[in-house]
């Protein structure tokens, strides 16, 4: 069950160089699927997912290979 708590939070991002939006959205939506999908906390996806699509932001293409980092996070 979501508490009232988890429905509302800010995350502030990092400061990036923009390579190519392109593929951010759906980068973002993939990594908050499988986030749910393992019953993480929202917060928990939402900071995950903003990792993700920024990191692809900052790539060139729509499908950059992901740095260890983003890819196993303990979160």
């Amino acid at each position: 069950m979501v508490t009232e708590e988890e429905l509302s939070f800010e995350i502030s991002p990092e400061p990036e160089t923009i390579g190519s939006t392109v593929g951010a959205g759906d980068s973002f939506t993939a990594t908050a699927i499988m986030g749910y999908l393992q019953r993480k906390k929202l917060s928990e996806i939402n900071k995950h997912a903003n990792a993700v699509a920024s990191y692809v932001c900052t790539q060139t293409g729509a499908v950059p290979m992901l740095p260890e980092k983003l890819i196993n996070i303990e979160l």
